[in-house]
């Protein structure tokens, strides 16, 4: 079962491939402002167990309440945020709360400081490492919180690498169905992550594209199979 399953779900990817990368070229081509590295920078940071839209909501919730300004740094932010994160935010019709507002109001407002509080730019911590890997390492130190995954989603937001896999649940239940994983695993730490990263970075040469488009192709693919009880 798995053999054919494997199969339908490499063709789906193969055939989305090619647009996902056309889309990733062109937004690749663009200069992104620091305002924006800072907002993709805030949606990773509260994405982490929660779904990859609601996190996008309560973006831009916070881009429209001036809550994403770099104008201003101030003592009384951390707390602001937190109060605001309680409040619930409108997705899809539905009045939803964040799930986590004490720990990610902490974290924004930590990694805010270590910043923009020390006179950097995270467009100069981009331009300062060439190599993906060591960017990563140095987002993880710097950002409380952020996981391999979460660091490798926001270089690849921003344009900055596709060549680093975002290993999440879904990506790890395709590895697991096509015979690279014998279960999946409910939590992996960083060595373990590496080592996966690399198992999909190999099979993912197979469709002719970068690790960090066929990664995407198969989040597609595997949220869609799960949600019509395919997987």
């Amino acid at each position: 079962m798995n053999t054919i399953c494997a199969e339908q779900l490499d063709s789906t990817i193969r055939a989305l491939c090619p647009e996902i990368w056309g889309n990733m070229q062109s937004i690749s081509e663009i200069e992104h402002s620091e305002e924006k590295l800072w907002e993709e920078l805030v949606c990773c940071i509260l994405s982490s167990q929660v779904k990859f839209e609601l996190s996008q909501a309560v973006t831009q919730h916070l881009k429209l309440n001036n809550f994403l300004s770099l104008d201003v740094l101030d003592d009384s932010y951390e707390e602001r945020l937190r109060e605001f994160l309680r409040s619930p935010v409108t997705m899809d019709g539905r009045s939803i709360k964040y799930r986590f507002p004490n720990t990610k109001a902490k974290q924004i407002a930590i990694t805010r400081e270590n910043i923009y509080g020390n006179g950097i730019r995270l467009r100069d911590i981009l331009d300062k490492y060439p190599e993906p890997s060591e960017l990563r390492n140095t987002l993880v130190k710097l950002v409380p919180g952020f996981g391999m995954k979460q660091a490798s989603m926001y270089l690849r937001n921003v344009s900055n690498s596709f060549e680093l896999a975002v290993i999440d649940s879904h990506v790890l239940k395709y590895m697991n169905v096509i015979n690279l994983l014998k279960k999946v695993p409910s939590t992996i730490s960083k060595k373990q992550y590496l080592v996966k990263e690399n198992m999909l970075t190999k099979y993912a040469e197979k469709f002719g594209y970068p690790v960090g488009c066929v990664d995407y192709a198969i989040w597609i693919v595997i949220r869609v199979a799960r949600k019509d009880g395919y997987l």
